[in-house]
C-alpha cells in the first residue's frame, strides 16, 4: 500500500498481488464520495481524498475508517476499484451525497447500514450464485433444479454479443412463467420455445439458440461413456 500527496490531494494505491476477491469495508459513513471501476487498473484499489480516512489493507480486505468528526471541505473523495476480481462492499454509518457506479463489476454483496440520502447507485449484474438466490427469494414455488437451470442458461447467454442482454427482471419473468407451467427443469424444447421471454430481438434469439445447441453438443460429447461404463449424469438442457 502506498500513499502520496501530489497537489495536496492524498492518494492511496492498494496492490492487487494475488488477491482473488476484493472486500471494501467503509466505517463511519460516506459523504461527498464517488466509487467507480476501471478495467485498466493494475492495482486492487485507488483512492483520492479530500477527507482522508485511515486505510488498512490485508489479504484483499480494504478497510477505510473516516474520522468521527470531519471538517467541512469542498471536493469529492474518489474510490476506484479493479473490476477483474469480484467484490464484497459494506458501508457502515450511512451515506450522503454519494455516487456509486459499479457497472462491469462482479458484485458478490453490497450493504449499507444507516441512512442514505442523495445517493446515486448503479449496480452491475450479480454473479451466478447471487442471482440464483434472488430467483429463490422472488419466485415462490420454483423448483431448485429449475432455478439453477434458468440462471445457468441466462449467464451463458449474457456472454454473447447481443443487442440487449437479459436483465435480472427478465430472469425472474422467465422463472415465474415456467413455474406457472409446473416446469421442474429445462430441456432443449422448452428453451427454444420460451427464449423470447428473456430476449427481445430475433437476431439475439438466433445467436442464443446456436450457442446453446453448440453447448449441448459439447456436453453430450463429454458425457459419452467409454465402452462398458454406465453413466447417469445430467446437465442443463438435459
Amino acid at each position: 500500500m502506498t500513499s502520496t500527496s501530489p497537489d495536496d490531494a492524498p492518494r492511496t494505491k492498494i496492490p492487487r498481488a494475488d488477491v482473488s476477491v476484493g472486500h471494501l469495508r467503509i466505517k463511519r459513513g460516506l459523504d461527498r464520495t464517488r466509487i467507480t471501476t476501471d478495467s485498466h487498473l493494475g492495482d486492487l484499489l485507488h483512492g483520492s481524498w479530500k477527507r482522508e480516512p485511515k486505510v488498512a489493507a490485508e489479504s484483499g480486505v480494504v478497510t477505510l475508517t473516516y474520522p468521527r468528526f470531519r471538517r467541512a471541505m469542498w471536493g469529492t473523495d474518489e474510490i476506484v476499484l479493479n473490476p477483474t476480481v469480484p467484490w464484497d462492499i459494506s458501508i457502515q454509518g450511512g451515506v450522503h451525497r454519494v455516487g456509486i457506479d459499479l457497472r462491469g463489476l462482479l458484485l458478490r454483496s453490497f450493504t449499507i447500514e444507516g441512512n442514505a440520502s442523495r445517493l446515486a447507485l448503479v449496480l452491475g449484474k450479480p454473479d451466478q450464485d447471487v442471482e440464483l438466490e434472488i430467483v429463490r427469494l422472488k419466485v415462490p414455488g420454483v423448483s431448485e433444479r429449475l432455478a439453477a437451470d434458468v440462471v445457468a442458461v441466462v449467464h451463458r447467454i449474457r456472454k454473447l454479443d447481443l443487442k440487449k442482454a437479459p436483465s435480472i427482471s427478465e430472469t425472474l419473468d422467465w422463472a415465474r412463467a415456467l413455474t406457472l407451467l409446473n416446469v421442474q427443469s429445462l430441456d432443449e424444447q422448452l428453451v427454444t420455445e420460451t427464449l423470447s421471454t428473456i430476449l427481445k430481438y430475433e437476431g439475439d434469439i438466433k445467436k442464443a439458440q446456436q450457442e446453446l445447441k453448440d453447448f449441448r453438443e459439447l456436453q453430450r460429447a463429454k458425457q459419452t461413456p467409454a465402452p462398458g461404463v454406465a453413466t447417469d449424469k445430467k446437465d442443463v438442457l438435459h
